[in-house]
């Protein structure tokens, strides 16, 4: 089954605006807003700018910890939409092995990162396609508990044939996150200061969630067909899906 474009954009916007997408958009706002009071922000006016609250040491340190605690609330997002569930977050996505799988999306996104940057180095197009092609491999660690490294292959095997589309999908993804920014950012300018940087921080925390539920929506589209579905193994993971169907990848 390729990908349907349209319903990821809709679903996910409906899974951005359920109760507990809500509240992960909420958890990445606290985050975020914590970081901004706490993190010393400087400009060519002032360079030498204090954070608002505490000193520079512990802003960085601050910073170090929310930066570290939005980490932990991607994979806790990608657990959740990749259920059915719409009012809580599944316990499960809170504290299935969180330790490994943290470390192996950050060492992942580290890889993920070089990876992408070479290729887009090399004429932009190797980077596009490492960046479509590898687009899964973070929800394979959060959702199948996979190490990074079988993630990428797994990714790999699950977007091929579908990566053009994929693609149409990341412009389609970013179009939109540009449409929910322009009001928050307009309030910025507007209100400006503290709280003008809080309302930005509260767009990012909605495109942040809406990034996260798209992702999730393709990657079960891709990964769970509806044809041929009712003859998946019996032996079904957290997430409500066969894990053992697709370790062949």
């Amino acid at each position: 089954m390729s990908v349907q474009i349209s319903s990821v954009l809709a679903d996910g916007i409906e899974r951005t605006l359920a109760r507990n997408g809500l509240l992960l958009v909420l958890a990445f706002f606290v985050i975020a807003a914590v970081q901004t009071l706490f993190t010393p922000v400087g400009s060519e006016l002032e360079p030498n700018a204090s954070p608002i609250v505490g000193g520079p040491a512990i802003g960085w340190l601050v910073a170090t910890v929310a930066s570290l605690l939005g980490l932990y609330l991607t994979i806790v997002a990608l657990r959740t939409f990749v259920t059915d569930e719409r009012d809580t977050i599944p316990d499960a996505a809170l504290r299935d092995r969180p330790v490994w799988t943290f470390l192996n999306v950050l060492v992942g996104y580290i890889v993920f990162t070089i990876v992408v940057a070479v290729g887009l180095v090399l004429l932009i197009v190797p980077g596009l396609f490492l960046l479509v092609a590898l687009w899964f491999f973070d929800v394979y660690v959060a959702v199948e508990d996979d190490d990074f490294v079988t993630g990428m292959q797994r990714s790999w095997s699950l977007t091929s044939g579908h990566r053009l589309s994929l693609f149409g999908l990341g412009v389609a993804v970013i179009l939109i996150i540009a449409a929910i920014s322009v009001p928050f950012s307009i309030l910025e300018a507007i209100v400006g200061g503290v709280l003008g940087s809080l309302i930005a921080q509260l767009g990012g925390a909605f495109t942040a969630v809406y990034i996260y539920a798209t992702t999730a929506v393709a990657f079960t589209q891709l990964r769970d067909p509806v044809v041929g579905a009712e003859t998946q193994s019996e032996t079904t993971d957290d997430w409500g899906s066969s894990t053992d169907d697709y370790r062949s990848h």
